[in-house]
């Protein structure tokens, strides 16, 4: 008989010290803090995830540590799954160490799953591609019983690559200027029958330049029989009348 009240007692005190060890497993399960990682190009503003899974979370404190040198200027926002209410901060609180803080001002606690906070990095134009690790500098989530909660970190990666280019080959023949317009001087002469006279011409190009152009013209008078002209633009008064001196470039 005592045996069996001693074995129930024995029984007894395991399945205790089971349950004692099984509610301690549970409060003491880890809290996961994941980095995401992101791929930029020079001159871009890339944003990075902060994920955080947990329960019974009062506030939150993290630090992320990155190569301030190379990325000088950074911010954070607070993130889709930061409980609605809760009081947020974010600066940068060295070069290369953004900082943020999240709490429930009424001391109400919550469950985090997904992305609470997202860094802001800018990279330099003139930036040199390669991996930029970001890490965990600092970490501090507290439950609602202000115990500092056990948390699993993954660190991310800021990969920096050069912008990839798209491009296609033309070509593009550039001629010689042509002629758009021609000007005759004088453009009203009067000579008697058998004197001469001289016409010349000034040529515009599509560049806008001008250039003498008597020699290059054909030149035409509109009835010979009143007033002949050769290829120099010398005009022979044959008979009395009028005619119209034409300079034509002939393509």
């Amino acid at each position: 008989m005592k045996i069996s009240r001693l074995a129930s007692l024995i029984g007894i005190l395991l399945l205790l010290a089971v349950l004692a060890f099984s509610s301690k497993g549970e409060a003491q399960t880890p809290t996961t803090l994941t980095i995401g990682s992101v791929i930029g190009t020079p001159g871009q503003e890339v944003a990075v995830s902060v994920t955080v899974h947990a329960t019974d979370v009062r506030s939150v404190q993290v630090n992320l540590a990155f190569d301030g040198a190379r990325i000088p200027v950074a911010h954070g926002k607070g993130g889709p799954a930061l409980p609605a209410g809760w009081t947020f901060a974010t600066n940068l609180a060295a070069p290369g160490d953004l900082r943020f803080i999240a709490f429930s001002p009424t001391g109400a606690t919550a469950i985090l799953s997904g992305s609470i906070f997202t860094a802001h990095l800018s990279i330099p134009p003139a930036t040199i591609p390669g991996e930029l690790p970001i890490t965990v500098a600092s970490q501090d989530i507290r439950d609602g019983d202000n115990v500092q909660l056990t948390m699993i970190t993954t660190n991310g990666t800021l990969v920096i690559r050069t912008p990839e280019v798209v491009s296609n080959i033309a070509t593009l023949m550039v001629t010689p200027a042509e002629v758009v317009s021609i000007r005759i001087n004088p453009d009203l002469a009067t000579i008697p029958v058998g004197r001469t006279q001289q016409f010349t011409a000034v040529c515009t190009l599509t560049d806008a330049s001008t250039r003498d152009c008597t020699s290059g013209v054909v030149w035409v008078s509109s009835i010979p029989a009143v007033a002949s002209i050769d290829a120099a633009g010398l005009a022979t008064g044959r008979s009395v009348g009028q005619t119209s001196i034409h300079a034509e470039i002939v393509e």
